[in-house]
């Protein structure tokens, strides 16, 4: 599993921040989820077939997955992030949603082959009349900075051309929920760090922007949890950020001067800037005067070609005459 994976991963399995996430996209903002109804649940999700002897199996392992209570009622919620676009999406979650119902179903019937309390259809199916499945949902957390392509549906997929209207409506469809973090424009709504994650990326391109950003919240920036760093680092894919986390960081750990990191970025960068600056400057230059030594070498035109190795503005001037430019 890549760093990126596992730092994701770590950041919205703390349920304050998978609440917020689900509030701030599902709810438009309204607090309808709270941490305390959050309950982490297994992401790997097994599915069998026996045949006689043969046993096939197979599994499938969810980034993250919740158990998210409403009131009596509970659901299942799953992340799956994605860096790059993914075009086959709505299939990879059809089938792993497909899994999560599968798993209940078979549940449900070893019970009911314990308790020998069906008869019939229902003992064929293994599922009685009164029993119910847990509602599953699967959002994609997509990071990439390039704007998603990708299929947002099952139909996105598929090739519908000549296929009669009538039948056309009656193909099953399975549209994904998708979040692109770069583009989520709605980032007031969350109350948690997610939404400094969010916005960070969204000026990651732009240096000097993203340090008037970040100096907009200085309160928030300037100690930022040490998990919120992590994600903002592998995510823009920064290893300047990495390199400066040591110095920013506070003693104690735990949280991160983001504030500092930004400076020291754009100061260090601007220093290389300068530094490359020099040296193609330096390389350009070289060239200019080999082409000019060229010319005047053809010519015959010693005396003036020693005196242009020792005098700039003579060069410059040489240049000019010559037809030399930059």
């Amino acid at each position: 599993m890549q760093e990126k994976d596992v730092v994701s991963i770590e950041y919205f399995e703390e349920p304050e921040r998978f609440a917020d996430l689900l509030n701030g996209y599902l709810f438009d903002g309204k607090q309808v989820v709270t941490p305390e109804n959050v309950r982490e649940k297994n992401r790997v999700i097994t599915r069998t077939r026996r045949d006689g002897r043969r046993l096939e199996g197979g599994f499938v392992i969810r980034d993250v997955m919740q158990e998210v209570g409403f009131g009596m009622q509970v659901a299942l919620v799953s992340l799956e992030e994605q860096s790059d676009i993914h075009y086959a999406m709505p299939v990879r979650v059809m089938n792993a949603d497909a899994m999560v119902y599968q798993r209940q179903w078979k549940k449900r019937r070893k019970k009911h082959r314990q308790k020998k309390d069906l008869k019939g259809a229902e003992f064929l199916s293994g599922f009685s009349k009164t029993d119910k499945l847990i509602p599953t949902l699967t959002l994609v957390l997509y990071w990439g900075a390039e704007v998603w392509n990708g299929p947002r549906s099952l139909k996105d997929m598929m090739d519908l051309s000549g296929i009669p209207e009538h039948l056309k409506k009656r193909v099953a469809d399975y549209p994904i929920e998708l979040l692109e973090v770069r583009n989520f424009s709605d980032t007031k709504r969350f109350r948690t760090d997610v939404r400094q994650v969010f916005e960070f990326l969204q000026y990651a391109a732009d240096k000097e922007k993203l340090a008037e950003y970040v100096a907009t919240d200085q309160d928030v920036f300037s100690k930022l949890d040490e998990q919120a760093y992590d994600l903002i680092s592998c995510m823009s894919k920064s290893n300047e950020l990495k390199v400066i986390k040591k110095k920013c960081q506070d003693k104690k750990g735990g949280k991160v001067n983001m504030c500092k990191a930004i400076t020291d970025m754009i100061a260090d960068g601007r220093r290389e800037g300068k530094r490359e600056g020099i040296r193609e400057g330096k390389r350009e230059g070289e060239l200019l005067f080999a082409r000019l030594t060229q010319i005047l070498l053809k010519d015959g035109e010693i005396e003036i070609l020693s005196r242009a190795a020792d005098d700039e503005g003579y060069r410059k001037d040489l240049y000019k005459r010559y037809g030399i430019e930059r």
